[in-house]
């Protein structure tokens, strides 16, 4: 049984963190520097995005609110107020604030209006998809995305939204199973993200590019199909290390696995040298993937349970599993669904070495966790739901009010019209009556 050495293990993972930390304090230093009020301003949302999608939340809305402060002593209303707004939206859908968020994205709206910029249309649009996608509201998405496009005056310019909603794009056909637009949109997403300077985007883009010829792989069988799957898999492995700091440890770790998974999938992993390049690849992504990220923990270990098993080495198989099961189950709010397959696998295993007893034992905690999981879903898909009636119900009651000051505007002019056509009438009868 292969382990990895855990002080191995800690070093790599501090040297990680402290890339990231020095990226951030970069971005720091440029602010103590007193830059100019716009460049404080984007380095500000900048930071504010990234502790976002790093999942520090408070840092994200203090940055994100600094930036909002800066940009209206600017003026009431520029692109700067309706991008901290976008932030901001985006960080309360996140942590599933719904109503916060879509406060965020009516003021972005309100802002961008009065402006003579539909750029920052864009981005309220933008900031529209990702609650509307949140909410389960597909229709929305696509509608919001297709917008946001089309009001980008620039879109060389404004490359790194430009990638954005190419990514966005290239989710949404992937979920419907559309292989061409799936393909086109990822590869426009590449062309934004290349000439932005958004380095974790570009990566994210790169991993993506080989989920997608997975598909025609799968339909071929074709070598040159599975070259396109490993090789945007290395640019971002590649970038990871060229780039210290500025590529996410998730989006690294997520290229390991998937480069994990595909040797397991689609090479013959009986050969001596693609099980090492399997555990190999498995200790990069262990290492260097947050304690938070439970899919990439479980889908690492089950991995290197499922090699176990290939050697018939059942000892080692459920060891690993034991160890992704026992941290992912120490955590207050662990992620039900991955502990479950994880226990799944633990049940199939126990019942293979014949141990009974502890086989039922896990079937009883998959039990307890699915109640578990079932309660946590169905709270998580009601609140969506109610938050997407109460938008729509609060949308018609607007449209409602507006269709109602628009029949009494009318009212109005008919009124006046009347009135002046009735002055005319009284003229021309006084006139008449005179001669």
């Amino acid at each position: 049984m292969k382990k990895i050495p855990l002080f191995l293990f800690f070093i790599f993972f501090s040297i990680c963190i402290k890339a990231q930390q020095n990226y951030t304090d970069s971005l720091r230093q440029i602010l103590a520097s007193n830059p100019e009020p716009e460049r404080a301003i984007a380095v500000q949302q900048q930071l504010a995005d990234w502790y976002r999608a790093s999942e520090l939340y408070p840092e994200a809305i203090q940055m994100a609110e600094l930036s909002l402060k800066n940009s209206k002593k600017i003026s009431s209303d520029n692109l700067g107020t309706v991008k901290a707004y976008w932030i901001l939206s985006n960080i309360y859908t996140n942590t599933e604030n719904f109503d916060r968020s879509k406060e965020y994205i009516d003021k972005a709206y309100s802002s961008a209006k009065k402006q003579n910029n539909t750029l920052a249309l864009a981005y309220a649009q933008y900031a529209s998809a990702v609650l509307s996608s949140t909410l389960f509201d597909q229709k929305g998405t696509l509608k919001s995305l297709n917008l946001a496009l089309s009001n980008i005056p620039d879109q060389d310019k404004e490359s790194l939204l430009t990638a954005r909603i190419y990514y966005f794009l290239y989710g949404l056909y992937t979920e419907w199973n559309d292989e061409q637009k799936s393909l086109e949109y990822i590869h426009k997403a590449l062309l934004f993200a290349q000439k932005s300077s958004n380095k974790n985007m570009l990566a994210n883009v790169y991993s993506a590019i080989s989920v997608v010829y997975t598909f025609r792989y799968e339909k071929t069988k074709q070598k040159k199909y599975l070259d396109s799957i490993m090789q945007p898999l290395d640019k971002t492995i590649n970038m990871f290390r060229r780039y210290p700091g500025q590529i996410m440890n998730n989006t690294y770790a997520s290229a390991l696995i998937n480069k994990a998974s595909y040797y397991l999938k689609y090479y013959d992993s009986n050969k001596p040298d693609i099980q090492q390049k399997i555990r190999n690849t498995i200790k990069d992504a262990l290492q260097a993937t947050p304690s938070s990220n439970d899919e990439l923990i479980a889908s690492g270990y089950g991995m290197l349970s499922e090699l176990s098993m290939m050697e018939n080495d059942l000892p080692a198989a459920e060891h690993y599993l034991a160890t992704a099961y026992e941290q992912m189950s120490k955590k207050k709010k662990p992620y039900y669904h991955t502990l479950i397959n994880v226990l799944g696998s633990l049940v199939k295993l126990s019942t293979k070495k014949g141990d009974y007893e502890k086989a039922f034992m896990y079937q009883q905690k998959i039990t307890d966790y699915s109640n578990l999981l079932f309660d946590e879903q169905s709270a998580a898909i009601t609140k969506r739901l109610e938050a997407q009636f109460e938008f729509g119900k609060k949308e018609r009651e607007i449209k409602a009010l507006q269709e109602k000051a628009d029949d009494q505007k009318k009212k109005k002019y008919l009124l006046i019209a009347l009135i002046a056509i009735g002055g005319i009438g009284a003229v021309f009868m006084f006139r008449s009556y005179l001669f």
